[in-house]
């Protein structure tokens, strides 16, 4: 009886080894799927296009980037390698002497002075929201960012540096 154990053991393990060569991708684990969305748009095409609609954010990364002088937020240029175009985003946060400021208005300015911009008088963004401009094609030209920050902000501080700066706040070009 042991003698038949043992073939059916044998019988087991080469069925089981037979059954692992034949279909490979059931011993390996399936890799996650990665949804990124090829870019819609190529070259100046891409330009006053919105980045995430465009496919254009899968692969974008921060350049430069400032936070705002009395608090508020984060303006940045960001850069699509795969587009080859750069807009500029505006984050929400809690800091600053200014903790509940959002700009007026944010824009992406290429060294040419061609400009994308968005309005946000109307936009009530929460702490860690974010909004961004339309896109720049700009493989060559240096682009920076620009928040307008409300002029007669919160105190007399904030109103006194908001018009004193313009209401402009820019990251460096890059």
């Amino acid at each position: 009886m042991s003698k038949v154990l043992k073939y059916l053991a044998i019988a087991a393990g080469l069925l089981a080894s037979l059954t692992l060569v034949a279909s490979p991708a059931a011993a390996r684990p399936t890799p996650r799927a990665v949804s990124q969305t090829a870019p819609g748009c190529e070259g100046d095409a891409c330009s006053g296009l919105d980045p995430i609609e465009a496919g254009c954010s899968g692969d974008a990364y921060t350049v430069t980037s400032l936070e705002t002088e009395l608090g508020g937020g984060i303006i940045e240029v960001r850069w699509s390698p795969s587009c080859e175009t750069n807009w500029a985003r505006w984050t929400k946060y809690p800091t600053g002497l200014c903790m509940n400021c959002s700009p007026m208005a944010i824009r992406a300015v290429q060294d040419g002075g061609y400009s994308q911009s968005l309005e946000l008088t109307t936009a009530k963004l929460s702490n860690g929201d974010s909004a961004w401009t339309p896109m720049i094609y700009s493989p060559v030209k240096a682009v920076k960012a620009e928040a307008k920050m409300w002029c007669g902000g919160p105190g007399i501080v904030g109103s006194a540096f908001d018009c004193a700066m313009g209401g402009w706040e820019s990251t460096k070009s890059v």
